[in-house]
């Protein structure tokens, strides 16, 4: 396409921190067209949680990257551990980087008999609060990555019901489960859950409003990561 023809690029309008509990801020970046830049987006939109770091992928990936061009405007949600609220705990500087940041903040949560990918899920939710409060309608979920299993997640959960899309999504747990060199990070796996169910049944349940990308393999490329 011709630069003439391509759809304009939305710009970032405003940052905000939403309180997930106590403590904890989820950060809500939005791109849209010239609008009141102290509340949210209105109407249709655009939400995305993306693989590790939503910046990073609306810089360097084509499929997170066509979502700043156009007219709906975006909302970009970085979960804890996520983009700006990564820590650099245990001198991490690698998100898949063995016992770093995201491995600390998954073991916590599993000594606490709790979930890191419900914590995330659980910010994401919020984030949707947040948006739909603001005047959100009809919004369409994206995840990509690690996000796409807090997208499938939460757009099975949360009460407005998105439409979801998944760009290099997980497959299955079990997929991860039979390879023993996988490297999705813990923080993505939640205890005991193949028990009950596995990823093919959250996207069954999503039904006609889930729209599946290309999938991913159980070998995540540590360079695409932040």
């Amino acid at each position: 396409m011709s630069q003439r023809h391509r759809a304009p690029e939305l710009r970032q309008q405003s940052v905000f921190a939403v309180e997930s509990e106590p403590g904890i801020q989820v950060i809500v970046t939005t791109y849209g067209p010239e609008q009141d830049l102290m509340h949210p987006p209105r109407g249709e939109v655009r939400v995305y949680v993306g693989h590790g770091s939503a910046e990073r992928d609306l810089r360097s990936d084509p499929g997170a990257r066509a979502l700043t061009r156009g007219r709906i405007p975006l909302a970009v949600v970085d979960p804890r551990g996520f983009g700006p609220t990564r820590t650099l705990s245990c001198d991490s500087r690698r998100f898949l980087e063995p016992y770093g940041a995201d491995f600390l903040l998954a073991s916590t949560a599993e000594m606490l008999g709790e979930s890191c990918l419900g914590w995330r899920v659980h910010d994401l939710m919020c984030a949707l609060d947040f948006l739909v409060a603001g005047g959100a309608e009809g919004v369409e979920l994206v995840g990509r990555g690690l996000g796409s299993v807090l997208a499938a997640f939460a757009g099975l959960l949360h009460s407005s019901r998105p439409r979801v899309r998944l760009l290099d999504y997980l497959p299955s747990f079990d997929l991860l489960c039979r390879d023993p060199l996988s490297n999705w990070p813990l923080s993505t796996l939640p205890r005991g859950v193949l028990r009950a169910f596995d990823l093919p049944d959250v996207y069954r349940a999503l039904g006609t409003r889930l729209k599946l990308g290309r999938p991913a393999g159980s070998r995540l490329d540590p360079e695409e990561m932040p």
